[in-house]
């Protein structure tokens, strides 16, 4: 059975749940032998996305980034004046 070269893909008919459980695969080695039967597992019950709607839940969103970074610039520009002027006016006493 090492041999065997071919692959099924299936296409779900619509986004929703489905259950992935488990399921038992049999096939013929060769004209009339022995039925080899084969079992898999997975997780359970999972959902499957359309793609539009896949590419919208999990797009970038670079846009909404480089917001999120123009709107955090005032408070890192405040902890860089705070600490400019610490730096400026706080002075080491030195021991002579």
């Amino acid at each position: 059975a090492s041999d065997v070269s071919h692959a099924e893909i299936l296409w779900p008919p619509e986004a929703a749940s489905f259950n992935f459980t488990s399921a038992a695969v049999a096939c013929l080695a060769r004209e009339g032998g022995q039925a080899l039967v084969g079992f898999t597992s997975a997780p359970g019950q999972g959902g499957i996305l359309a793609q539009r709607e896949f590419d919208g839940r999990f797009s970038p969103r670079l846009l909404d980034r480089a917001a999120f970074g123009v709107m955090t610039l005032p408070s890192v520009g405040l902890l860089l004046l705070w600490d400019l002027s610490k730096r400026k006016y706080d002075t080491h006493k030195t021991e002579k």
